[in-house]
């Protein structure tokens, strides 16, 4: 009986009235309690929807309207593909066209168990993909704003996650912006934010391992770039970028590493290299044209850097264990390299308030401190 309420519903569903202009839904189903919901709304050469479901317990909705004010007639504005595999694989799609015929695309494709993946679409000329497999993953992606006056469009963003329990978070409000995640572990966990007003911003993320974190947050204007690279595990790294054209690798291996780096001024460079355990990095970058490294290996060790001004440098390598390191930039056109090695205690802090200045420190043993003031 199951069955045949199943095969009423299904031919219900696919024998509604068509929309005017296009509207086109193919759904093919197979095993039990699989369910599919496609609701094609005011369609003028908009919808397109297919879903194909395998296994028990699938649920597919997708909702879909037109742009409502169409300028070029022979485009189609919104499509979407669903495919899901196992049991108890849940994906949602929603997408609404609001200005001009910029195609929205949604494609997602889940294996495996447990899976969830929301999409929203707004605005116009979004593209996502959601690939999914293992079990427990979550993927959710927000593109564009309703009302937005047509500053919201052209965001694309790729997820892509296999292992087990992983999250992905992908909010884009701004235009032109990308995003890629992929994840391979357990308990990973990657958030991307790129906000209204932002433009041709990009995010990378790539995780490997178990219970890592990525945050990128990006505001502003345009042009800035955040890519992060986690293995090992817990491992935690956070990114926010405003003003326009910064730039920011992380790469984290070990365990229980962080990297905090926050650019609130423009044209900046970070990197952050980590690698053993306990490493802790913080940047706070301001200003213009200003560039920090760092590079940890070991265990233990602290680096903060702090840079305002104008075209100023920074890099802190430290190996061993128990190092700790501060740099302060607020001049122009400073420059400061420190080196620490050995298993113990070393110390050194550099602050350079004016301009045109050079500090190099090295230290090799135990105990060691080194202050710098220019």
């Amino acid at each position: 009986m199951r069955k045949l309420l199943l095969t009423v519903s299904l031919a219900a569903l696919m024998t509604s009235p068509a929309f005017a202009d296009n509207s086109k839904s193919t759904i093919t189903q197979k095993d039990l309690n699989n369910t599919a919901q496609v609701l094609q709304t005011g369609a003028k050469l908009g919808g397109t929807s297919e879903i194909t479901q395998s296994g028990s317990i699938q649920n597919a909705v997708v909702t879909q309207s037109d742009d409502g004010g169409r300028v070029n007639s022979k485009l189609t504005a919104n499509a979407s593909v669903i495919t899901q595999s196992g049991s108890a694989n849940l994906a949602t799609v929603d997408q609404i066209a609001e200005t001009i015929d910029r195609v929205n695309s949604s494609k997602i494709t889940q294996s495996g168990s447990l899976q969830k993946a929301t999409l929203v679409q707004r605005d116009d000329g979004q593209v996502s993909t959601i690939e999914q497999g293992g079990t427990k993953q979550v993927a959710t992606v927000t593109q564009g704003r309703a009302q937005s006056n047509d500053t919201s469009w052209y965001n694309g963003s790729a997820v892509k996650q296999y292992g087990a329990a992983n999250t992905a978070t992908v909010t884009q409000l701004g235009y032109r912006n990308d995003s890629a995640i992929d994840q391979n572990g357990t308990n990973l966990s990657a958030t991307v934010t790129q906000a209204e007003g932002m433009h041709n911003a990009s995010s990378f993320i790539t995780q490997t391992g178990n219970d890592n974190v990525a945050k990128v947050n990006q505001g502003g204007t345009l042009g800035s770039q955040s890519t992060i690279t986690q293995g090992g595990s817990f491992n935690t790294a956070n990114v926010n970028q405003s003003n326009f054209d910064n730039n920011s690798n992380v790469n984290q291996t070990g365990t229980v590493n962080i990297a905090q780096v926050d650019q609130i001024g423009h044209g900046g460079g970070a990197s952050a290299f980590q690698s053993g355990n306990h490493q802790y990095a913080e940047l706070n970058q301001s200003g213009t044209s200003n560039t920090a490294g760092f590079t940890q290996s070991g265990a233990y060790q602290l680096a903060y850097a702090t840079q305002s001004g104008t075209g100023n440098s920074s890099d802190i390598t430290q190996s061993g264990q128990l190092q700790y390191a501060t740099v302060t930039q607020s001049g122009n056109a400073n420059a400061s390299t420190i080196n620490q090695t050995g298993n113990t205690y070393n110390y050194a802090v550099v602050s350079q308030t004016t301009n045109g200045n050079t500090s190099a420190i090295t230290q090799n043993g135990a105990g060691l401190i080194a202050v710098v003031h220019q």
